[in-house]
């Protein structure tokens, strides 16, 4: 499957912030759930960037919607 550039780097914010979420004990509920090993965050990653894709596809970020806030609203609201 082809990804497009914007896939792409939400995939790569995504995992940066899994990365950074899991170097906490006391990480979020959702990430232990889903942490079955290197496949299992693959496919957490993967999963988090579609459903964010989907959501927010067509909207023209900007001064209204900053995609870094809405991007990290999503995923901490995930992991509640």
């Amino acid at each position: 499957m082809i990804r497009d550039t914007d896939w792409i780097e939400t995939y790569f914010e995504v995992v940066t912030w899994i990365n950074e979420q899991l170097e906490h004990e006391d990480s979020l509920p959702y990430l232990h759930e889903h942490h079955k090993g290197r496949g299992g965050l693959y496919e957490l990653a993967e999963d988090l960037t579609d459903e964010f894709q989907k959501e927010y596809e067509g909207v023209a970020w900007g001064e209204e919607l900053e995609y870094y806030d809405v991007l990290e609203m999503f995923l901490n609201n995930k992991n509640k």
